[in-house]
Formats: structure tokens, sequence, C-alpha cells
């Protein structure tokens, strides 16, 4: 998918909240019991895309047929 081009408004703000996240992440950063709160949430959040990511694997493994047998087997669950 092509990207539009951002107009200077749309610029602008970006370039507002890029500083805005910037200066959050050096308070992060400066607070050390702050920081390793973070990290762990960090860890929490790779564990889970993790988990995301092996089951569409799965997913993608699965051979066409299947994939199309297991969406319509979910659309009939769903209208039950």
């Amino acid at each position: 998918m092509a990207e539009r081009s951002l107009t200077v408004q749309e610029k602008k703000w970006q370039a507002e909240s890029d500083a805005r996240s910037l200066i959050h992440a050096e308070e992060v950063v400066g607070d050390t019991p702050r920081l390793k709160r973070a990290l762990v949430e960090v860890d929490k959040i790779v564990v889970e895309k993790q988990k995301e990511a092996k089951a569409a694997q799965k997913v993608a493994r699965k051979k066409p047929a299947l994939r199309k047998q297991s969406v319509r087997t979910f659309r009939t669950r769903r209208k039950k």
C-alpha cells in the first residue's frame, strides 16, 4: 500500500507528538524503579506477542482448503 504524503499541519503534529514521546521516554529512563517496572511489562508483552506469532504460524502452515474450512466452521458456530 502506498503511503500518502503528509500535509504541513500533519507533519507539525507528528513532530510535536514525537517530541512529547521522547521527553516521556527520558523521564522513564531517568527513574530507575519506573524503568525496571516498565521492563518487566516489556517482557510480558514479548511473551504474549510470541504466543500470537506462534498461533499465526500454525494458521499460515495450513493448506488453503483447510483455512477456508476453518473460516466456514467459525462462521457457522457464530451464527448459532
